[in-house]
C-alpha cells in the first residue's frame, strides 16, 4: 500500500482559466507488456509515460510520446515546405496548427484569434510564414521561425501582423507567388488585397452579390480570381481593383476556382455538384464534369 511515485507537475495543458473541469486528466490505463501508462487529458490529448526505476529504487514517469488530436471540424488545410513535409490546418476553434508529415506530430500552434479559423495560406517563395483568416474578421500572419521538427512539444507560433480586414467572416485567403501580397475573401461580399508582411491595404474588390468562398492569384499575371455564392467567378486586376471578366455557368454557389495550365485555364466546382473547365482568354467553359452527387 506504499506510494512509489507522485507526479509533482502535470504535463496536461491548461485550455481554460475559467473552469477547473477543462484541465487535467480524464482517464489513465496501464498498457500491457510493460509498455507503461496511457493518460487521456480533457483537451483530447494522449500522453504515454514510461516508468523508470533509478538505482536508489525510486520511480519516475517519463513522458515518452504525446498525441495531440483534434475533435473539431477541419475547414481548410495547406501543405508547405520544400517537399511538402508540413501541413497547416485551420479548424473551427480559435487556433492554427502546423503538422509534420513524417512524424505525424503537431510542431506549432498559433493562438490569438477570437473566432473559428476558416482559411489558411502559406508562403510560397520563402516558406517562412502562414496567413490565417477567421470569423473574428481578422487576418493574422504567423512566423515559422524557430520550428523544430524533432521537438516533443509544439511551439507557440508568433504573430507578425494582424489586421481587422472585413466586416464579416473571412472565408478564404491566398498568398501571391512572390510572397508580396495576400488576398482575403469574405462573407461581406468583398475581396481585399494586402501588402505583406505588414498587411497594408492595396485594393478592395467589389462586385459580387454574395460571400466569396475562394480566392487565388494568377501564377503569371497581376490578377486575382474569386468564386462566390452568387454563382459567378470573377477575374480582377490588382492594380486598380477593376473586374476584368465574369464567368457564368454554375447554377448554384461556386465554392472553389483554381488556375491550371500556367494561368491560361482554371477549374471550378460548386454546390450544383459540377466541376467546370474554363479558358480565361475566351470566357468559355469547354468542359463540364458531372460525376459527383453532392456539393
Amino acid at each position: 500500500g506504499a506510494c512509489l511515485f507522485e507526479q509533482k507537475a502535470s504535463d496536461a495543458t491548461v485550455t481554460s482559466d475559467k473552469d477547473d473541469t477543462t484541465r487535467g486528466f480524464t482517464s489513465a490505463v496501464v498498457l500491457p507488456l510493460d509498455q507503461g501508462l496511457l493518460c487521456v487529458t480533457s483537451d483530447e490529448q494522449f500522453l504515454f509515460y514510461s516508468p523508470i526505476q533509478s538505482p536508489e529504487n525510486t520511480f519516475e514517469l517519463k513522458l515518452r510520446k504525446r498525441l495531440v488530436g483534434n475533435n473539431e471540424e477541419i475547414i481548410d488545410m495547406k501543405f508547405l515546405g520544400d517537399e511538402e513535409q508540413f501541413l497547416a490546418v485551420a479548424t473551427n476553434v480559435e487556433q492554427v496548427r502546423l503538422w509534420d508529415q513524417e512524424s505525424h506530430c503537431c510542431i506549432g500552434v498559433g493562438i490569438g484569434h477570437l473566432g473559428a479559423v476558416g482559411a489558411v495560406a502559406f508562403s510560397k517563395k520563402k516558406r517562412n510564414f502562414i496567413v490565417s483568416g477567421s470569423s473574428d474578421r481578422t487576418l493574422k500572419v504567423w512566423s515559422l521561425d524557430g520550428l523544430m521538427v524533432d521537438s516533443n512539444l509544439p511551439i507557440n507560433l508568433k504573430s507578425k501582423a494582424v489586421m481587422a480586414a472585413h466586416e464579416k467572416e473571412i472565408l478564404s485567403v491566398a498568398v501571391a507567388p512572390n510572397d508580396s501580397y495576400v488576398c482575403s475573401g469574405s462573407e461581406d461580399r468583398t475581396a481585399c488585397v494586402w501588402k505583406l508582411p505588414d498587411l497594408v491595404s492595396i485594393v478592395v474588390l467589389r462586385g459580387h452579390k454574395k460571400g466569396i468562398w475562394s480566392v487565388e492569384f494568377s501564377p503569371v499575371d497581376q490578377c486575382v480570381i474569386t468564386a462566390s455564392g452568387d454563382k459567378t467567378i470573377k477575374l480582377w486586376a490588382i492594380s486598380d481593383g477593376s473586374c476584368l471578366k465574369t464567368f457564368e455557368g454554375h447554377t448554384s454557389s461556386v465554392s472553389r476556382a483554381s488556375f491550371i495550365s500556367r494561368g491560361t485555364q482554371f477549374v471550378s466546382c460548386g454546390a450544383d455538384c459540377l466541376v467546370k473547365l474554363w479558358v480565361v482568354k475566351t470566357n468559355e467553359c469547354i468542359a463540364t464534369y458531372d460525376q459527383h452527387e453532392h456539393k
